[in-house]
Formats: C-alpha cells, sequence, structure tokens
C-alpha cells in the first residue's frame, strides 16, 4: 500500500462521518427533536452520507492532490 491510498481511505471515511454528523444536526436542529429516536436520527445521517456518495470520492481526490502532489503521469507507450 502506498501512502496516497492509505491518505485516500482516512480522508473518505472522515467525510463519510463528516456527512453522517450533518444529517444528525439537521434532524436535531430542523425538527427540534430534543428527545429524537436513535433510529430515526441513523437513517437521516445515512441518507446525506449517500446524497454526498458521488462527491465524497471526488473531493478526496482534489484535496490529495493539492496535500500529496499530483500523481505521477505514466506514458503510453505506441
Amino acid at each position: 500500500m502506498t501512502m496516497r491510498s492509505l491518505f485516500d481511505g482516512a480522508l473518505t471515511m472522515i467525510l463519510y462521518v463528516l456527512a453522517f454528523a450533518a444529517g444528525t444536526v439537521f434532524v436535531r436542529a430542523n425538527y427540534d427533536l430534543i428527545e429524537a429516536h436513535p433510529l430515526l436520527v441513523f437513517f437521516v445521517g445515512a441518507i446525506f452520507a449517500y446524497q454526498l456518495f458521488n462527491l465524497i470520492p471526488l473531493a478526496v481526490a482534489t484535496i490529495n492532490d493539492h496535500i500529496l502532489g499530483q500523481p505521477e503521469q505514466r506514458h503510453k507507450r505506441d
């Protein structure tokens, strides 16, 4: 495993957790459910993470390119 692949995995998990947390905060703030059922909070958090599913890999690649630099381009031989 390369450093880039390890960093990809860690950053992806962090972004999924943040998306899940955004969903739980959304339920608690907007619906004023102080004692919201834990399954409701869980499912709304999961829906937020699922909705961001297509954006998270793109964000990870962009962040990694800025932090770790561009990966080496391999030239095709004809």
